[in-house]
């Protein structure tokens, strides 16, 4: 099937993810080093440094939105599932786009008048996109779960079934085990293997599930702290801050070699 330039373009724009993520656990480092030292010339390198790559990662997300217009064009899911989906990849979407629009305002390209007003809309959409991914994941969650206790009966169903019929295959191994070409149990060691495969496929598709769902949760609190201005006083703590920021960087690593495979389990 031949692609769109709005394909093409979010094709282009996946194989920056790496960097990306890279450059979120850099800030997220420096942002805790200077959260949890002292008063010194470290600390203030550090946040200079982390403020630095933030700035540079709102440029480095230039058209990231278009990935998200692209999954929402090409979505295929229905009933309340598209309406997730239309929210989680809507909410991502409007706030890469204001992301684009900060970094022009930091870059001193727009005047700052409207800089708080966009930060909550983009707090407010994060928001919403965090919400429905949680929503999905737990989805995907509970047909993992279906499929796995399925495969696990069916995988109890054959053990009892050999068991029982251990004495029949050991009279008909003796009887034939002399003749060319007999191989004991293939048929049933290549099954065996193929679902023991499909366990380990979906019992990894999970904890990525479970890994997206704590980390959207950090997430949603850290933009719940920007849309209440601070105030909160746990979450506005630099340590608090500095060390769910941390985490999102490092699990979002782990997060993007899974998400592919997760995506077929909805």
């Amino acid at each position: 099937m031949s692609r769109d330039l709005a394909d093409r373009a979010s094709l282009f724009l996946q194989k920056r993810e790496g960097i990306d993520k890279a450059l979120k656990l850099i800030r997220y480092t420096a942002r805790l080093v200077a959260a949890t030292s002292p008063e010194s010339e470290l600390q203030r390198r550090c946040s200079a440094f982390e403020k630095s790559v933030g700035v540079s990662r709102k440029a480095f997300r230039l058209g990231k939105f278009l990935q998200d217009v692209n999954a929402i064009r090409h979505s295929r899911t229905t009933g309340y599932l598209a309406i997730l989906e239309l929210i989680a990849y809507g909410g991502e979407g409007v706030y890469y786009f204001i992301e684009q629009l900060a970094w022009l305002i930091k870059a001193g390209a727009i005047s700052k008048e409207s800089e708080e007003e966009l930060s909550k809309i983009s707090a407010w959409a994060e928001l919403l996109g965090y919400m429905a991914n949680i929503c999905l994941s737990s989805i995907k969650i509970r047909n993992i779960n279906r499929r796995l206790r399925s495969l696990q009966g069916k995988t109890e169903q054959t053990q009892k079934r050999d068991s029982s019929s251990s004495s029949i295959s050991t009279s008909i191994t003796s009887t034939h085990a002399s003749q060319p070409g007999f191989s004991k149990g293939a048929s049933e060691g290549g099954a065996a293997q193929d679902v023991s495969a499909q366990l380990a496929m979906l019992r990894a598709a999970k904890a990525t599930c479970v890994l997206a769902i704590v980390q959207d949760t950090a997430d949603a609190l850290i933009a719940i702290n920007d849309i209440r201005g601070g105030k909160d006083v746990f979450l506005r703590h630099p340590a608090t801050l500095a060390v769910a920021a941390w985490f999102l960087g490092a699990s979002a690593s782990v997060k993007i070699g899974g998400h592919v495979g997760t995506s077929m389990l909805s």
